[in-house]
Formats: C-alpha cells, sequence, structure tokens
C-alpha cells in the first residue's frame, strides 16, 4: 500500500467516525424532541398545569420568604380562595 493509498484510508477512516458521531448527537436530539412533546402533551392538561405552577409558586416562595409570612391555598373571610397570600404589615395580600 503506498503512502497516499494509506492517507485516503485513514481520512476515510476519520469521516466515517465523525459521521457516526454526529449520528448519535442526531438520534440524541430527536429523543430530546420525543420528551418535550411528551412533557407538552403532559401539560396540556389545564389541571396538572395548574398543579405543577403552584407547585413552583410555593418553592418560590418557599425559597425567598419566612414560612410564617405566606400561606398556600388561602380562603379569605368573603370565600375567595388563592393560591398563594402574602402578608404584609396591614394583612394577607392576595
Amino acid at each position: 500500500m503506498t503512502g497516499q493509498t494509506y492517507t485516503y484510508f485513514e481520512t476515510l477512516d476519520t469521516v466515517n467516525q465523525k459521521l457516526g458521531g454526529l449520528t448519535e448527537t442526531s438520534n440524541r436530539m430527536l429523543e430530546v424532541g420525543q420528551d418535550m412533546r411528551r412533557l407538552q402533551e403532559l401539560l396540556a392538561a389545564p389541571t396538572l398545569r395548574g398543579a405543577v405552577g403552584e407547585r413552583m409558586l410555593e418553592g418560590l416562595l418557599r425559597q425567598t420568604l419566612p414560612a410564617d409570612s405566606y400561606k398556600t391555598q388561602h380562603t379569605f373571610r368573603n370565600g375567595h380562595r388563592v393560591d398563594a397570600a402574602i402578608q404584609l404589615a396591614m394583612g394577607w395580600c392576595r
């Protein structure tokens, strides 16, 4: 085998390896796309989407405020129920 032929086969092997890597990357991207579509379908249900939003809100409140300064699923005297209420100096704010 001549040096030029060896270089050709070496280059061809490198190209094949890189194409294999691209194929693997493409497959991973397809999997991520499918997972995103499943998540989108899951969150399309209003009840579930609301529950996820409430959990996120509760997590944010827990991270930023003292536990006794907010309430989740709070019902005011007038019957209005809110996902979260924050206690201010003047009372509970929704």
